[in-house]
């Protein structure tokens, strides 16, 4: 098994929920659901929580993780995550050769995942693989349509070039949920996403990703659902 870290970033503000990653949700905070899942991952020899907030210092004690202060130049809205590890690796923080970013705004992922996500990416035999997970979209994509000027018309005919279309196996789309990546190759592409990139399918549920107060209300509700269908709240990230 090679080595990996993972790094949760979780700045203070946020522009359509107010300190999101810091809000409670079922008990903890976003940012302690994702600890917890990395945690119980079992997978990591580093978990680093990157934040310009500096209370969130007691929430990386709390479960014996590593804290690191964020300058405020990448705790904007403009902020890349890409700069973060960017960051990190410069500062010789990172002590592994593969990274994976852990969003908090993704609470219903689990550790099973996470897990089965490094799984995948060390199966594959390539020095500049990522991997990133994903929802199936396929179904969305043949229906939607896309609006110019005054009329619209099918997104399926405008994607894909001629003939790919009917020769892809699936369409998704990314979740945030899970990032795993070379780390000097993603730092020289300025992204998570390059040459052998590997999906890694979730299923809608899981997907969700809180960007708004639409999306935590829906995570609320579903996260109730999954209370009810196990044992506790120590179960839910199994």
């Amino acid at each position: 098994m090679c080595k990996i870290t993972a790094v949760i970033p979780a700045r203070f503000g946020s522009k359509r929920v107010r300190n999101k990653n810091f809000r409670p949700f079922w008990g903890k905070s976003l940012v302690d659901w994702t600890i917890e899942t990395a945690v119980q991952a079992n997978i990591f020899d580093q978990i680093i929580l990157s934040s310009d907030f500096i209370g969130a210092e007691k929430n990386a004690k709390r479960y014996g993780i590593q804290f690191e202060l964020r300058c405020p130049e990448l705790s904007n809205d403009q902020s890349a995550s890409i700069d973060v590890i960017d960051s990190l690796a410069s500062q010789r923080k990172l002590s592994s050769r593969f990274a994976a970013l852990l969003q908090p705004t993704s609470p219903l992922r689990t550790a099973t995942q996470v897990r089965e996500a490094y799984e995948q990416f060390t199966s594959i035999d390539s020095p500049t693989k990522s991997l990133v997970s994903v929802f199936d979209t396929s179904d969305q994509y043949r229906k939607s349509l896309i609006k110019i000027g005054d009329f619209v018309t099918c997104a399926s005919g405008l994607g894909l070039a001629h003939g790919e279309y009917s020769q892809a196996q699936k369409i998704f789309a990314q979740n945030g949920a899970i990032y795993i990546v070379e780390v000097e190759e993603a730092i020289r592409q300025r992204s998570f996403i390059y040459a052998n990139c590997l999906p890694f399918q979730m299923d809608a549920i899981s997907s969700i990703d809180i960007d708004n107060w639409d999306d935590f209300k829906l995570a609320e509700i579903l996260m109730k659902e999954r209370v009810s269908q196990s044992s506790g709240a120590e179960d839910l990230n199994i």
